[in-house]
C-alpha cells in the first residue's frame, strides 16, 4: 500500500547544520570530522572521507553528531540533493552548508528518503521556493512543505537496492569511456609519431 505524508512525520527531527564563527580549519588532536560541500563526489552523491576536516569535540553540542541513517540535505546552492550518512565514524557534524533530518526507521528507510527528495518533481518544487538571487537557499519551513510518496518497506529497499546498482554502473561506464579515450588517443598519436 502507497501512502502520503508530510516530511515531518516520518523524521524525529530536521535540524541545521554545525555553524562555526570562522573558516574551518583542521585542529590538531581533532576528535571530531566536518562535513563540508568540498567533501562531497560523484554528483553530491557520496561522502569523501579522506577530506573531512578533524576538530575538537569538545566546542561542539553532542545533538549536533551525526547518526547513522541520518540525511544530509544541500540547502544551499544550486544543488539539493540528500545523502544518507552511513560512515563509520565516532563522531562526525555536518556544516551550516546542510539541513540533517533524522528519518524515523519505523516509518521510512533512510535511503528512500534520500532517493525521494532527489527525485526530479521534488527538486523542482526546491527549485521553485527557494530563495535568493545570486546563492539559492532552501529554507527549514520549505524542506517541512514537502510529502513523501511512501510505498512498502520492501519496496522502498528494492528501490534503494535498484538506485546504487545504477550509480554503480553509471561509475563503471564512465570509467570504460576514460579508459577507452586512452587507448584511442594512444593509438592515434601513434599514426601521427610514425609518419
Amino acid at each position: 500500500m502507497v501512502t502520503k505524508k508530510n516530511i515531518k512525520t516520518v523524521v524525529f527531527n530536521i535540524f541545521s547544520g554545525y555553524s562555526f564563527r570562522k573558516r574551518v580549519t583542521a585542529e590538531p588532536g581533532g576528535d571530531l570530522r566536518v562535513i563540508q560541500m568540498k567533501d562531497l563526489s560523484n554528483r553530491y552523491t557520496a561522502i569523501k572521507t579522506d577530506t573531512l576536516t578533524p576538530v575538537l569535540s569538545r566546542k561542539i553540542s553532542p545533538n549536533s553528531f551525526l547518526q547513522p541513517g541520518d540525511i544530509l540535505f544541500i540547502a544551499k546552492g544550486a544543488h539539493n540533493y540528500a545523502i544518507v550518512f552511513e560512515l563509520n565514524l565516532p563522531k562526525a557534524i555536518a556544516s551550516s552548508a546542510f539541513f540533517v533530518l533524522r528519518p524515523d526507521p519505523e516509518k521510512i528507510v533512510p535511503a528512500y528518503l534520500a532517493w525521494y527528495l532527489n527525485q526530479s518533481t521534488v527538486q523542482r518544487f526546491f527549485l521553485n521556493n527557494a530563495s535568493g538571487a545570486y546563492m539559492p537557499n532552501v529554507a527549514k519551513t520549505t524542506l517541512e512543505r514537502v510529502t513523501v510518496i511512501i510505498p512498502s518497506e520492501d519496496i522502498q529497499r528494492k528501490i534503494v537496492s535498484i538506485d546504487k546498482l545504477v550509480k554503480k554502473e553509471e561509475l563503471l561506464l564512465k570509467r570504460i569511456m576514460q579508459k577507452k579515450h586512452r587507448v584511442v588517443t594512444q593509438a592515434l598519436m601513434k599514426i601521427v609519431e610514425t609518419k
